[in-house]
């Protein structure tokens, strides 16, 4: 997750020219786009990361030559994927999407984390489980595997697979 956002982030700063590098953030705004429309959630929040960092959201100027289109479509995945209010929107999407699908599993982790502040044995009565704790650890645990009952149709294109696998 971390090495794609970081690799999005180092390619566009990377490039000098106004032109391209304003080109190349329209093209990772629609990777993005197209992730979250393909319901690659984690791959599209790993993509926006990267362009949300401040090395990138500095750049006015490139992103002020962006198309409309491109703003569209970023507004829309700014909207989906902010981190307010626990991921009320994401958790909006994720529950009204069919499989296949690919979860952010950040807010999972952060859901999970949470959980863990309880203790795991109750206060008064040290010898009893905290069994609404662990229901919670289930809860999330089933919302999680929910999402690896179905899989992807994707035809294979050797030369991009080679192409990814060089790299």
């Amino acid at each position: 997750f971390c090495n794609v956002g970081n690799w999005v982030t180092s390619q566009i700063v990377q490039e000098y020219d106004l032109e391209k590098r304003s080109s190349l953030l329209y093209k990772f705004v629609q990777a993005a786009y197209e992730s979250y429309k393909f319901k690659n959630f984690n791959g599209a929040m790993s993509i926006i990361s990267g362009l949300q960092n401040h090395c990138v959201k500095r750049l006015k100027l490139t992103w002020d030559q962006i198309p409309d289109k491109g703003w569209d479509m970023w507004e829309e995945l700014s909207d989906v994927f902010k981190c307010d209010q626990n991921f009320a929107s994401l958790r909006s999407v994720n529950a009204k999407s069919s499989l296949p699908a690919v979860p952010y599993l950040g807010m999972y982790l952060s859901d999970l984390t949470f959980i863990d502040n309880e203790g795991n044995f109750i206060k008064e009565n040290p010898s009893l489980i905290n069994f609404v704790k662990m229901l919670y650890i289930g809860n999330i645990i089933r919302q999680i595997e929910k999402y690896q009952q179905g899989g992807y149709n994707f035809a294979t294109v050797p030369i991009l697979q080679n192409y990814l696998l060089d790299l």
